[in-house]
């Protein structure tokens, strides 16, 4: 199978760390960049009533942090987030919060779903492909070596 998705090994990092000082709740965020190579990561607030179970990412941070792909500079290539005591695998809330993502966001939404189960240790990160009307396709992505990328945090 193909690599689809790849992210620098320091952005990916940073990614888990996000996540697991968020622990106990569901941490998220964006991966952006161009034709599945991730140049950036952004990690934005829990804005749901129950972040423990859920997440809802806060509407000022998504316009900041898509800012690049709204300007065509960049393209949105996955949505992430948590799962502090689950599996890598989407919810079906999680579903349905992609598709509305995907309906509604700068150049039809987020390519994969990247999610972090913190549920073992080392977390378990895995990707998916969504796709309207099928069951999320699993992804393989590779970390890459390379000292590029930028990681903003707008916590």
């Amino acid at each position: 199978m193909d690599t689809l998705l790849a992210i620098p090994r320091r952005l990916y990092d940073l990614v888990l760390a996000h996540c697991l000082a968020e622990r106990p709740h569901e941490a998220v965020g964006f991966l952006t960049g161009r034709q599945g190579v991730v140049r950036r990561a952004v990690a934005v607030r829990n804005a749901h009533p129950d972040p423990v179970r859920r997440f809802r990412v806060d509407p000022v941070d998504a316009l900041v942090a898509l800012r690049p792909v709204e300007a065509g500079d960049e393209e949105w290539i996955a949505l992430y987030h948590s799962h502090p005591d689950s599996v890598a695998y989407p919810s079906p809330r999680d579903l349905a919060l992609a598709e509305v993502w995907q309906a509604r966001g700068p150049a039809g939404g987020p390519a994969f779903l990247f999610i972090v189960s913190l549920a073992s240790h080392p977390p378990d990160a895995r990707a998916y492909r969504l796709a309207a009307g099928r069951d999320p396709a699993p992804v393989p992505y590779r970390k890459l070596d390379l000292p590029d990328g930028e990681w903003l945090d707008l916590r």
